[in-house]
């Protein structure tokens, strides 16, 4: 799967989600992109280092540093979003 970010010029591409296809750089030549796991995705801690590298990519604050609570907050959503995600036949080996 990938997303984009025109404006900052900013894509992720989620390289092992066999659902979606590559970030197609003709779309944007000179677009940083960025790369995640479907792991990395699911785990809180590698969620947010992930999350940070984006921010840090458009040019924007990580909303962890100076939004209080938002850690702590942003970590229980991901649990909860995930929560099964492994038992999916399309994502187990990916977990």
């Amino acid at each position: 799967m990938s997303l984009y970010w025109p404006n900052e010029h900013v894509a992720i591409e989620i390289v092992d989600d066999p659902m979606a296809p590559p970030f197609d750089r003709s779309v944007d030549p000179e677009a940083t992109v960025l790369q995640v796991t479907c792991a990395q995705l699911c785990d809180p801690d590698a969620n947010q280092a992930f999350m940070r590298t984006v921010c840090e990519a458009m040019g924007r604050r990580f909303p962890g540093d100076h939004i209080p609570g938002w850690t702590e907050a942003n970590k229980a959503l991901i649990r909860e979003l995930t929560m099964g995600i492994d038992e999916l036949p399309e994502y187990r080996d990916l977990i």
